[in-house]
């Protein structure tokens, strides 16, 4: 499957908003499915209220995603899959551009290998499991 991304003219502020939002969903999910990134960067639009002029603030949100230090993103010196960074890009570009479909109603996400969601969370339900992370909603919503 050949998936393309028209954008015409993009601006420096398109450009750095892609490449921070997908460093953001390559440091949470590189090793994971499209559909595991498809899942953070659904939590990062869902946080966004699905609006591309708020997807910095929210990336860089203090204490939120685990490869920001302070507001520097953590990238490795090399990345470990091409694949999964062009995914990366690919699903932020739709993010940015249009065309972006969340495939889960979450707002919070964490590795399995973790036994409960953080007690700063709240209250919280279960909504999926894609590969290693588990997704969740605020209740109520």
């Amino acid at each position: 499957m050949v998936i393309t991304l028209a954008v015409g003219t993009m601006t420096r502020f398109d450009q750095e908003t892609i490449n921070t939002v997908a460093a953001t969903i390559f440091r949470e999910a590189a090793g994971e499915s499209f559909a595991g990134k498809m899942g953070v960067a659904s939590v990062i639009w869902a946080r966004a209220e699905h609006s591309p002029a708020h997807l910095l603030v929210v990336v860089r949100a203090r204490k939120q995603f685990a490869g920001w230090d302070k507001r520097t993103l953590r990238i490795p010196a090399d990345y470990p899959s091409e694949r999964a960074w062009r995914e990366c890009q690919h699903i932020a570009g739709l993010m940015v551009h249009g065309g972006f479909e969340p495939t889960v109603n979450a707002w919070h996400f964490y590795d399995d290998r973790l036994t409960e969601p953080p007690a700063a969370w709240g209250d919280v339900v279960f909504v999926k499991k894609i590969g290693k992370l588990k997704f969740y909603r605020k209740a109520g919503r």
